[in-house]
């Protein structure tokens, strides 16, 4: 009888290494998506790009239409392209994306031709 028992308890409820599986998987799928959607830890903080006199981080957040909580994965490389090229002082601009919080702009500045002063303002052309 003891031998009966022995082998019982080594046999498990078929299915329940699957279900635990599964268990395990929803809980990690959930945990990565309030890790990703819900921390600060992929929202864009880093830019780096050549310095410029003409050009900050803010106006790559004001052109970009960034503000201080855009994630990393919801930046799109072509219509920020297209956005900061609107800037004045910027003839072209690259944008490479390294995880988890940067964005490397690879630009090309316009050529200031002339200054005017204009009513005590200086505007650049």
């Amino acid at each position: 009888m003891s031998d009966e028992k022995r082998e019982k308890s080594t046999l498990k409820r078929p299915g329940a290494r699957k279900k635990t599986l599964v268990f395990t998987l929803i809980l990690l799928i959930i945990g990565s998506g309030l890790l990703v959607f819900k921390t600060n830890l992929f929202v864009v903080k880093k830019f780096e790009y050549p310095a410029s006199v003409y050009f900050s981080d803010n106006d790559i957040r004001k052109y970009g239409g960034l503000d201080e909580s855009s994630l990393y994965f919801n930046v799109s490389v072509a219509s920020l392209e297209e956005k900061i090229v609107r800037h004045p002082y910027i003839k072209s601009v690259k944008i490479e994306k390294t995880l988890p919080d940067k964005l490397i702009l690879d630009i090309e500045y316009r050529q200031e031709l002339a200054a005017i002063k204009y009513s005590g303002l200086l505007c650049h052309h």
